[in-house]
């Protein structure tokens, strides 16, 4: 199974679909996946699962996962970036479900209303809509998680790109560099730079700024703090590359970004692809 590491273009989707089939592939998000009609075939790391009616599939960030419907189906699928359901995130950073399938039976009763009402109120654009969603968001994953046994995360079974993944993600708000990763994984940094330009397709820097624009757009819609803070906060040195960077992929500056989004009563994160 050869797998490739997506980027997504947005930090929160919620939506209905059918006839999902989509090659073997991990990012650094939660995804979710309720069958409310027919089958699906599943494949985690080397497993495979069916999932039947009602059945929820839960994917933690940098698993590797892989979709295909051999019938009619159709899906309710929540991908999301862990800041989003802060009181959840060091669970997602540091465990991993032993068998993320959560047969029909065992699914709590009142989350088939919750992930519908989710999607509605992610495709809404009143001033209530984004803080009722995370809230949705939270009560959901709250209760899938009592399902599931996890356990503590590990670097054995990790491929090197998923261990640089997961470095980068856990170091990103700090000073970071491919020496650094060199020493981590042991590997030189003629390696590193290859993976990230073939496996992730972003350059080394270009793949930390992404994650450090991300933390730094989240905090300006959910936070008080000034542009200043977010900026270090977020791992930038000053406050002209983090204006420089956040522009490269917003096509906005941090103060316009927050106005915009304050006036527009939307949750309008989504970053350019490059």
């Amino acid at each position: 199974m050869q797998e490739f590491y997506e980027v997504r273009p947005s930090p929160f989707q919620a939506s209905k679909g059918t006839r999902m089939t989509f090659p073997a592939h991990y990012h650094n998000d939660i995804e979710i996946i309720c069958l409310t009609e027919g089958e699906l075939f599943l494949y985690n790391g080397q497993k495979e699962y069916f999932l039947s009616k009602g059945d929820i599939f839960v994917s933690f960030p940098n698993q590797i996962h892989q979709y295909e419907a051999k019938t009619d189906e159709s899906h309710i699928i929540l991908i999301f970036d862990p800041a989003i359901c802060e009181p959840f995130r060091s669970i997602f950073t540091d465990y991993v479900p032993l068998c993320p399938h959560i047969i029909a039976q065992d699914v709590p009763g009142i989350i088939g209303a919750l992930l519908e009402e989710i999607v509605v109120e992610n495709h809404s654009n009143d001033e209530y809509s984004l803080k009722a969603a995370q809230g949705l968001l939270v009560c959901i994953v709250g209760k899938l998680l009592r399902q599931l046994t996890l356990e503590k995360k590990t670097h054995i079974d990790l491929t090197t790109t998923q261990r640089l993944i997961h470095y980068c993600l856990e170091n990103f708000r700090t000073h970071i560099s491919l020496d650094d990763l060199s020493k981590k994984i042991n590997s030189s940094k003629y390696h590193i730079s290859h993976i990230f330009s073939e496996k992730i397709k972003l350059s080394f820097n270009h793949y930390i700024n992404r994650l450090r624009v991300g933390y730094a757009a989240d905090q300006l819609l959910s936070t008080d703090k000034t542009i200043t803070e977010i900026a270090y906060e977020s791992g930038f040195e000053s406050t002209r590359t983090f204006n420089r960077a956040f522009l490269q992929f917003f096509n906005l500056t941090p103060k316009e970004f927050k106005e915009k989004n304050n006036l527009n009563h939307e949750y309008n994160f989504h970053i350019q692809q490059k």
